[in-house]
């Protein structure tokens, strides 16, 4: 692959499910592209890649698939390949295939309104965000099948400091009410597609060359990380399986 000029990138993480391959990559110094080329590669066409995240605070992750991880030299790997950041924004969002369903839709008693999704973290959203939001799950505007799983609170009692004025709850783990454009304006699908916890955001390397199946990582790996709790890569570590290196711990979503 073609050599550019470096960039600033300071730490890039790449994660993986299996502790196992950790100790592979560790131990070949290298990262298998994608086996599945996809397209946003900005000379056209469909290419494979190798996906970095630059903080594991991400809203993209999957939490079950994306578990450990390498801590690389982001401006390192920048001297030997080109890094392009790459987003999903408003992907997610298209019709009924819609990854974006509702947990719970909530206006606390200190002002803050607050959107918690399926498989992401909670934030806090502007009033005419919520009100679209609040509206389409009063009308039901995608037919959920979940509707009669819908919890509607008022004057709840106060947790970590808060009570909830009025809180509306699936209790169903998927979500319930789908987030899309039959159910929200595309401004405020604008807003959230855009936020650090709802957008996949990642730093991508394009392989251009169909032939060329790794990426050279030797000399760059700079920790691990590994989720809270979780004491895999420590033991790994302390079984001389891989070199001994800072570790990261994460709190998973």
């Amino acid at each position: 692959m073609k050599i550019y000029a470096s960039k600033n990138l300071g730490k890039l993480y790449y994660l993986v499910k299996d502790a196992d391959v950790i100790e592979t990559i560790v131990r070949e110094g290298r990262i298998k592209v994608t086996d599945v080329p996809e397209k946003g590669y900005s000379g056209g066409g469909k290419h494979n890649f190798v996906s970095l995240l630059r903080s594991l605070d991400h809203g993209g992750r999957n939490s079950s698939k994306w578990v450990y991880g390498i801590q690389l030299d982001g401006t390192a790997l920048s001297d030997r390949y080109k890094i392009v950041s790459y987003s999903s924004a408003g992907i997610g969002f298209k019709g009924k295939s819609s990854a974006f369903r509702v947990n719970y839709l909530a206006e606390y008693d200190n002002g803050d309104l607050v959107l918690k999704i399926a498989s992401r973290p909670a934030i806090k959203i502007p009033q005419y965000v919520y009100d679209e939001i609040e509206q389409a799950i009063i009308n039901n505007a995608d037919g959920a099948n979940d509707l009669n799983r819908l919890e509607i609170g008022h004057n709840l009692s106060k947790r970590n400091g808060r009570a909830a004025v009025t809180r509306y709850l699936y209790r169903v783990q998927h979500g319930g009410l789908r987030l899309n454009e039959a159910t929200l304006s595309p401004s405020a699908i604008a807003y959230l597609s855009k936020h650090t916890c709802m957008n996949e955001t990642e730093e991508r390397i394009w392989v251009i060359d169909e032939n060329v199946q790794y990426i050279n990582i030797k000399g760059l790996v700079t920790g691990y990380a590994e989720p809270e709790g979780d004491d895999t890569i420590e033991n790994m570590i302390e079984n001389k399986l891989i070199p001994k290196k800072n570790i990261l711990h994460y709190r998973p979503w």
